[in-house]
């Protein structure tokens, strides 16, 4: 308290005082008991229950406002983390998008080339007849259409795939990778697959060799280099 505020303070304190004095007093005549006498010790007595009252009250506000900063703060850190999630989803949308437009396009590749193919084998027919034998045009025919149709099944076990992995990926949050990247003995499976992540990247992994330590799986792996490309910014968006 400020001291041009202490007088004010004291004046209320005593006004309080003086009402619970006289309060006690006409319990007193009209229920009977003992009536509370107006002394300084009182008065500091009630300046200590006061206090400890006030004190009391304080530290409830002060532990409600600790946990309504703390609920604030984890609010605001799952709003950053589902913002960073949209942006890994939008990223995975962009990524299946052009692959399909892809597959596409080569199924597109794949039938000009039959309808060349048969054109070429027209005109070869006209310009000189049985110089290319029915059977070589029969198989190369057959060529174009199982490439065809192999590239057509393999899109469409493809698709199942792709969208499972990008809800898989859609699942992955930064805590999962922070904590994965904190891991100083993780399991054989991780190690397995972190090894698997960093092949397909093209990353660089340790030459295929038997363990020097049983106790991390058969084979030497490449985690510490998994433990370097997860610390990576973009490391989600790059899988």
């Amino acid at each position: 308290v400020k001291m041009e505020g202490m007088d004010m303070v004291v004046q209320h304190l005593t006004h309080v005082h003086k009402l619970v004095a006289e309060a006690s007093r006409q319990q007193a005549v009209t229920g009977g008991g003992v009536s509370m006498a107006l002394t300084p010790m009182s008065f500091f007595v009630f300046l200590d229950t006061y206090a400890t009252v006030f004190l009391k009250h304080r530290d409830r506000q002060q532990t409600r406002h600790d946990q309504v900063v703390s609920a604030l703060a984890k609010l605001e850190q799952t709003s950053l983390d589902i913002e960073a999630m949209s942006e890994q989803i939008a990223e995975s949308e962009t990524v299946l998008s052009d692959w399909h437009r892809g597959s596409a396009q080569m199924l597109k590749a794949i039938s000009a080339r039959s309808s060349l193919v048969e054109r070429k084998r027209r005109e070869i027919e006209a310009v000189l007849p049985g110089a290319v034998a029915p059977s070589e045009i029969k198989q190369m025919q057959a060529e174009v259409v199982s490439g065809k149709e192999a590239v057509a099944l393999e899109l469409t076990d493809a698709l199942p795939l792709l969208e499972e992995a990008r809800a898989a990926l859609a699942a992955v949050n930064l805590k999962e990778i922070v904590a994965i990247r904190s891991m100083k003995n993780p399991p054989s499976v991780i190690r397995a697959v972190m090894d698997a992540v960093l092949v397909i990247l093209h990353r660089p992994v340790v030459k295929f060799a038997p363990a020097d330590d049983k106790a991390h799986g058969l084979f030497k792996d490449s985690f510490i280099t998994a433990q370097m490309f997860l610390g990576e910014a973009d490391c989600i968006q790059q899988m």
